[in-house]
């Protein structure tokens, strides 16, 4: 394991041009001297831009290691607890910062993710302090939406008012433990294409797409990911989209981040796929049955 890594960032061709330099020092030739010096001084933009011709051995590999070389320093940048930093770049290449200012989102998915049980989300009762009273427009006689939608009955146990797991949350299986299931608020930055072994990329944001590439995009992000990014304001360029380890929605289900496992619509099942389908889709319209009683 240790060599592929060593191989795949091109270590070794570093290491040998390092002591290239090094041996370059030792030598009776000013030139080469000078050279060697000149990288000592800035060793990264050496390695960058490769060694001048007088550092050079005849028929020596090429040392184009520029592409490893950014790879390795964005790994330093992100993981190393030498540095402090937490800028990301676009895939237009502009630089962003992961942190956010606190919003509407960001608390209703805390609240959800912190939240104990439904009931404490939800009930004045279970929370006394008033913790989550900012979540009370979630219960079922406020929003009947609640009890049909798919991903707050992934994170809790909605389906069987009278069962005794009522309102718990979910756990679903990490490793080898269990842990509680949780949103997840993702930011989709984009489409970004980048050239292998190379360092030559281009991007687009999610605001900038045209139609045909939004479609594109979300028809991969939906299938390898279980994530698309949801209502945004027109005049706003931030996408984002909420997902979850597993989605419940019917037993025996195998990719666990779609609502419908992809195999079942293909003609050997039958229209199954479209049956689970339909049978998401009637919760949401007696859902949405339900809202219009309450304010005929």
């Amino acid at each position: 394991m240790v060599n592929n890594l060593s191989n795949a960032f091109r270590l070794p061709l570093v290491f040998e041009t390092i002591k290239t330099v090094h041996a370059a020092s030792k030598s009776t030739d000013f030139a080469k001297v000078g050279a060697a010096e000149e990288f000592k001084h800035d060793p990264l933009t050496g390695l960058i831009k490769g060694l001048k011709d007088v550092l050079k051995q005849p028929g020596e590999q090429s040392t184009d290691i520029a592409s490893s070389i950014k790879i390795l320093a964005e790994l330093q940048a992100q993981f190393s607890d030498g540095y402090s930093i937490f800028s990301v770049l676009s895939p237009e290449g502009n630089r962003i910062w992961e942190q956010v200012v606190d919003n509407t989102i960001t608390r209703v998915v805390t609240s959800i993710n912190h939240a104990s049980s439904w009931l404490e989300l939800t009930r004045d009762k279970s929370d006394p302090n008033g913790k989550y009273k900012h979540m009370r427009w979630l219960a079922e006689e406020n929003n009947p939406h609640s009890k049909w939608s798919v991903l707050l009955n992934s994170i809790f146990h909605l389906d069987d008012q009278l069962a005794e797991n009522y309102g718990d949350k979910r756990m679903i299986k990490k490793g080898t433990e269990k842990v509680p299931a949780k949103l997840t608020l993702n930011n989709v930055g984009g489409t970004q294409l980048i050239v292998k072994n190379g360092n030559d990329s281009v991007g687009t944001s999610t605001a900038s797409l045209d139609a045909t590439s939004k479609f594109l995009q979300e028809v991969h992000t939906m299938l390898l990911s279980g994530i698309e990014e949801f209502m945004r304001h027109a005049s706003k360029n931030t996408a984002m989209s909420l997902s979850t380890d597993e989605i419940d929605t019917y037993p025996g289900k195998k990719d666990k981040h779609l609502y419908i496992d992809i195999d079942l619509f293909k003609p050997k099942n039958s229209g199954l796929g479209e049956t689970e389908g339909f049978n998401i889709l009637v919760g949401y319209m007696a859902g949405e049955l339900e809202r219009i009683k309450i304010f005929m």
